[in-house]
């Protein structure tokens, strides 16, 4: 018997004939993106800004950008390391900002 906490066993079967917009739309839902909308729209006021009567619409296709360009650049896991060090890779020669409680 599995131990409650343990995940159950991944299907990958259902994903490997979705194309990146298909799965795009899995996790990124149309509540997800009214969520957001009425989120923005709270902190501009918040903030006094203008209201530019952003759509779902438009702000599915602002994200999709983002993740299509590559927007958020990931570290690798190289660069999980200590404060301080370097991983010494040809594209990453800056201290790497792990935390300090990672211990070796």
């Amino acid at each position: 018997m599995p131990s409650p906490l343990a995940f159950p066993d991944v299907q990958y079967d259902k994903c490997a004939s979705l194309d990146s917009v298909e799965l795009f739309e899995l996790f990124l839902d149309d509540h997800i993106f009214k969520h957001i909308v009425e989120q923005s729209r709270l902190y501009r006021v918040s903030k006094n800004w203008p209201d530019h009567n952003i759509s779902e619409e438009m702000m599915t296709v602002f994200l999709g950008i983002l993740t299509v360009s590559g927007y958020n650049k990931l570290s690798s896991n190289q660069c999980s390391g200590l404060k301080g060090r370097t991983c010494g890779t040809k594209q990453c020669t800056k201290p790497c900002a792990g935390t300090d409680s990672i211990l070796l």
